[in-house]
């Protein structure tokens, strides 16, 4: 016996499914979720890109061959070269040359074994300023890596709010699907009941076919709400990428619409939001992106000065060096005035985005928390209404029962609970969606992991 209650209670242990909460669909949201990929694709994208401009600093490594047969010269040249360039601008050079000919190869001459020249080439403005464009180009490539890591939480942000909102519209009309049961059940009830009152000649055969029509309207109640609680639950599993079987064998639905009161602070919501938001964290990398094109654009307002310095050692005619010295000068300075002024231009935009978005969230907070309040005082009103609604149809069955009513007036009765009840719902659905709005708005929801 205690062998078959330990096989007993094993069984249902492996029957036992997750009960479903509103944090379960975070698990859902990762990189093989269809619906969620694309919201990250950007951030995935900007990574290869920083990679991308970190090639820029990678050593290569050049060869030339040049061979010339010309009607009072001929002449070949070799040159190998590895080149390092380093975030500061700098390049190193380590290059091995050989030319050959009647004379000299392009002006170069080198014994017959060659030479190696190792020297470094300096941009000194760009020195001087602390910025180049290859070192622009990368650090413009890792902000813009960052602000897309915000852009996916705030594309994930916003997508779990809408799969957040299907979830409880399914609890709704799961919870509308009980209500709608529970009513024609009672008309199930009642219906056996008049057949036996018919039976022992206490209520004429009318009544009977009152009562089979009130049947058939709340079966078809019952059916209209069944196919609207299939068709919510078919449209949330698909954010999850899962079917509706899979669910049910894993999962239980809760069966309540739970509505946690919280008295919130206008104040501490606005400071949360300017703090989480994800959408406010991207505009403040847009404005550090344009602070560095602004410090690299600095660069074309002086002029252009490369040094280079090679130390030579050539194998047949010893050592010796060679010093080059590069000026470029802009005098209209047209490019550096026209990118100052489009900068510019782009961060008053950016600021005034930046207010434009912070006044509206304040505006939407404001918003929801006052109605959120109103919705506490309406959940509690319609909570009172319903009980009230509940005596009263309860002391109509019992009238009826003993004759002194009948079935129309009891029907309108059940009517109006379940109209109550559905509104009980109603108000509880749209404080849970407005709390979910809200935890959006603070951006509560900014930090969602895809790779759960």
């Amino acid at each position: 016996m205690r062998r078959l209650l330990l096989f007993l209670v094993a069984i249902s242990f492996l029957d036992a499914k997750e009960l479903f909460k509103s944090t379960t669909i975070t698990q859902y949201l990762n990189e093989t979720n269809p619906f969620v990929y694309p919201l990250l694709n950007q951030e995935y994208v900007a990574k290869e890109r920083v990679n991308y401009h970190q090639s820029a600093f990678d050593t290569t490594l050049s060869a030339k061959y040049d061979h010339k047969e010309y009607p009072a010269s001929t002449g070949e040249y070799y040159d190998i070269a590895v080149k390092k360039p380093i975030e500061n601008g700098m390049e190193f050079i380590a290059t091995y040359r050989k030319a050959e000919g009647t004379q000299e190869y392009n002006n170069i001459k080198t014994g017959d074994e060659g030479e190696v020249l190792v020297g470094v080439k300096m941009p000194i403005n760009a020195l001087l300023q602390g910025t180049n464009t290859k070192k622009t180009n990368l650090d413009l490539a890792l902000i813009e890596s960052s602000r897309t890591e915000y852009s996916s939480n705030n594309n994930l942000r916003l997508f779990y709010l809408k799969v957040l909102n299907n979830y409880h519209r399914v609890l709704y009309n799961k919870l509308l699907v009980k209500y709608e049961k529970e009513l024609l059940q009672k008309a199930q009830k009642r219906k056996s009941f008049i057949e036996q009152k018919i039976d022992s000649g206490l209520f004429p055969k009318i009544a009977l076919i009152e009562a089979e029509q009130q049947l058939i309207n709340r079966k078809q109640r019952y059916l209209a709400i069944g196919t609207e609680y299939e068709n919510s639950f078919e449209n949330f599993v698909k954010y999850l990428n899962i079917s509706k079987e899979t669910f049910l064998q894993k999962y239980d639905f809760v069966d309540v619409l739970k509505t946690p009161v919280e008295n919130i602070l206008l104040s501490n919501a606005i400071n949360e939001a300017k703090q989480n938001r994800p959408d406010l964290k991207m505009l403040e990398y847009e404005k550090e992106k344009l602070f560095l094109e602004k410090k690299n654009a600095n660069l074309l307002q002086y002029p252009e000065v490369n040094v280079a310095l090679y130390g030579v050692h050539d194998f047949k005619y010893d050592n010796g060096f060679k010093l080059s010295f590069d000026l470029a000068f802009p005098i209209e300075r047209n490019r550096y005035k026209a990118q100052l002024g489009t900068i510019g231009k782009s961060l008053t935009n950016i600021e005034k985005l930046q207010q434009q978005k912070e006044r509206e969230i304040k505006t939407s907070l404001t918003n929801i928390i006052n109605s959120l309040n109103l919705l506490k005082q309406n959940i509690d009103n319609a909570q009172t209404e319903l009980t009230l609604a509940t005596q009263l149809e309860n002391a109509e069955n019992k009238k009826y029962l003993v004759g002194s009513s009948n079935l129309f007036v009891l029907n309108q009765r059940e009517i109006q609970t379940l109209e109550i009840k559905k509104k009980v719902l109603q108000y509880k659905l749209n404080y849970l969606l407005l709390k979910e709005e809200l935890n959006a708005q603070v951006g509560k929801f900014a930090t969602l992991n895809p790779t759960l």
